[in-house]
């Protein structure tokens, strides 16, 4: 198994509505999708002294799969994407919070499920706060879309990006259904 962060070569950014999203990529795929205002600049640092010491076709390798999602959800945010088929490079592990990680990929584009609906796709309907771990947790928002997860009572729930973001990305995808 890849260590995704250790092995992250390359990093891009793309300016959107919801803010800048830094995404990093090893030779193998996206590692992790980051709201910049939420990234500490001692990370910055420890990722800067990693593309350093990336071997150089490992680099060309990620930085193609980067500038590939880069461009994939700039698309995604102008209305002409519903999906990503960039290679993803994690999550990784076997626990309850990868498998809900990765069940996130199932869930169509402008649909909304509950937490405990996203438990039960894991394969474990009462892990409904594990969920909402594996959410808050989720390397790859938007491309695993956390975002379409919504509290049983209706309410929108937390976002990495924040709520306001979340409420940004649903909306927008309800138009892009609706503008078709």
């Amino acid at each position: 198994m890849s260590q995704p962060l250790l092995d992250v070569a390359a990093v891009a950014e793309l300016s959107s509505a919801i803010g800048t999203l830094v995404v990093s990529a090893t030779p193998s795929g996206i590692a992790r999708v980051e709201f910049k205002h939420r990234v500490h600049s001692c990370a910055e640092d420890g990722i800067e002294s990693l593309l350093l010491e990336a071997e150089p076709g490992h680099r060309e390798q990620a930085q193609a799969w980067a500038d590939e999602a880069v461009e994939q959800l700039d698309e995604y945010f102008m209305l002409k994407r519903e999906g990503f088929d960039v290679p993803l490079d994690g999550p990784h592990g076997d626990g309850f919070r990868v498998r809900a990680q990765r069940a996130l990929s199932q869930i169509p584009y402008g649909s909304r499920l509950t937490y405990a609906q996203l438990a039960e796709m894991a394969g474990n309907a009462s892990a409904v706060r594990a969920a909402g771990t594996a959410c808050a947790s989720n390397p790859l928002p938007i491309l695993l879309p956390c975002h379409r997860i919504v509290r049983s009572d209706g309410r929108l729930g937390a976002y990495l990006g924040g709520e306001q973001a979340k409420a940004h990305l649903l909306q927008m995808e309800s138009v892009g259904l609706t503008g078709r």
